[in-house]
């Protein structure tokens, strides 16, 4: 056997560095910001599309029934309005998400730099030797 057991080191788990552990997490919001940004991208063409097929789709019907051809019409317009309006709804809610998302990202840092300087002040009071430790 050999001095170093390599099973024993790969079994207990390893710390990170706290410089590790702050890069891993920016990156992770940096990451999830542009996952929303994309997802939001993505379904605004998806519902554009599915307004376009349906616009063609109702004015393919109204085609097949010339009778009932301008009630298509303003129920077409008026469900291409309501719609319109449901789009910018979705697209209202997912920026403020990923705008509450990156106040929340911030907050969050201060809120770690606050509780690092606080943590840095106590240990430095700790390491005072003296009757300048007690002239606080």
């Amino acid at each position: 056997m050999s001095d170093i057991d390599l099973d024993k080191i790969l079994s207990t788990p390893q710390e990170v560095p706290h410089s590790v552990e702050v890069v891993l997490r920016k990156l992770e919001i940096a990451e999830m910001g542009r996952a929303k940004r994309d997802m939001a991208g993505r379904l605004h063409v998806i519902l554009n599309s599915v307004n376009k097929a349906l616009c063609r789709m109702r004015l393919a019907s109204a085609v097949e029934e010339e009778d009932d051809d301008l009630i298509t019409q303003s129920q077409h317009l008026e469900e291409k309005r309501r719609r319109g309006q449901q789009l910018v709804t979705i697209q209202a809610f997912l920026q403020s998400s990923l705008d509450k998302e990156n106040e929340l990202s911030v907050v969050l840092q201060w809120l770690r730099n606050m509780s690092e300087w606080h943590s840095a002040i106590s240990c430095s009071k700790c390491f005072r030797i003296g009757p300048k430790c007690f002239s606080n």
